[in-house]
């Protein structure tokens, strides 16, 4: 099969397009390397570089593609309030001008990777929210997830197969550890391989549900069978606190989880305080998460002891 991802250098994107080529498919990306990085590009594939809010990429494309994976996104709730116009640009723009190509394009089938940040802070956060849930965006990175969702569904009646996946805190290789403001556990974990003291934003009782990337790949490859299409949470169901995760990070670098130090900061601008997801309908077709958080970090540990140790 021949397939489109967009975003495909960026951490989940160039991990999704490796399983693909793997499998014998062909792979097409297209990246700005804003926030991806050619260094996570398969040599095997068909890279083009360009800016989904541009028309012009788009005249660069072939016009029959089996699927997409869109995935390009301006990355981060904290960038899109320095940056908001930009930010609805590089969602919302690029959405709707792929969805415009695919409409005149074979229609191929459209996975989004949409975010958990859609439900802001929910009603009960004691409870998993599912796709049920009222949303409430938080942040213009939220709005252009939900708008792009609206897009698709839209579209869907116009002949554009979609599903978009709602994803929660996404980890593992590949994961930017020079970036601060984006990813919780390539954070802490850049501070421990520094040996610095790991810099908090927010409360240590904050929690999230955590989803190693291999299982997150797995979503996608479910997600993108025919028929299936809709809204769908890509979650674990299990709640980890702040506090929980950087304990079991200095755990896995054997460091000393009681006197390692911690400096708790003015939390992040409308950041979600708690909540974690309930997967089910998206575990009613086949998908399940496999890897248990305390493995999914030995497996980043160790990616990032060969990546970082002597970079950062």
């Amino acid at each position: 099969m021949k397939f489109l991802i967009t975003g495909g250098a960026g951490f989940i994107g160039s991990h999704l397009a490796e399983r693909l080529i793997s499998e014998g498919n062909k792979v097409t990306i297209i990246d700005n390397l804003s926030s991806g990085s050619a260094d996570n590009l398969n040599a095997r594939c068909e890279f083009i570089r360009g800016d989904l809010s541009k028309g012009e990429v788009f005249q660069k494309l072939d016009s029959n593609f089996d699927q997409v994976f869109h995935f390009a996104s301006h990355v981060g709730q904290e960038l899109s309030f320095e940056t908001p116009v930009r930010d609805l640009e590089v969602n919302t723009l690029a959405t709707a001008r792929l969805i415009d190509w695919a409409m005149r394009n074979n229609k191929p089938k459209i996975v989004f990777a949409s975010s958990m940040n859609v439900y802001g802070d929910p009603e009960n956060p004691l409870l998993p929210v599912d796709e049920n849930c009222p949303v409430s965006p938080p942040s213009p990175y939220a709005v252009g997830k939900l708008s792009s969702e609206s897009l698709f569904t839209i579209y869907g009646n116009l002949g554009i197969e979609s599903a978009s996946l709602r994803f929660f805190n996404i980890y593992g290789p590949k994961q930017d550890f020079t970036n601060l403001k984006q990813g919780m556990v390539s954070i802490y974990m850049s501070y421990v391989l520094k040996d610095l003291p790991i810099e908090v934003r927010g409360s240590l009782d904050r929690f999230r549900d955590f989803v190693y990337v291999d299982d997150v790949v797995d979503a996608c490859i479910f997600a993108s069978r025919k028929g299936i299409s809709g809204v769908y949470n890509v979650s674990t169901g299990i709640k980890t606190t702040v506090r929980e995760l950087i304990s079991k990070i200095l755990v896995c670098f054997e460091k000393n989880s009681k006197s390692y130090k911690i400096i708790e900061q003015a939390p992040t601008i409308r950041d979600q305080f708690g909540l974690f997801g309930n997967s089910h309908k998206l575990q009613a077709i086949g998908w399940k998460p496999k890897t248990p958080l305390n493995e999914g970090l030995r497996h980043m540990r160790d990616w990032a002891k060969l990546k970082y140790l002597n970079s950062i």
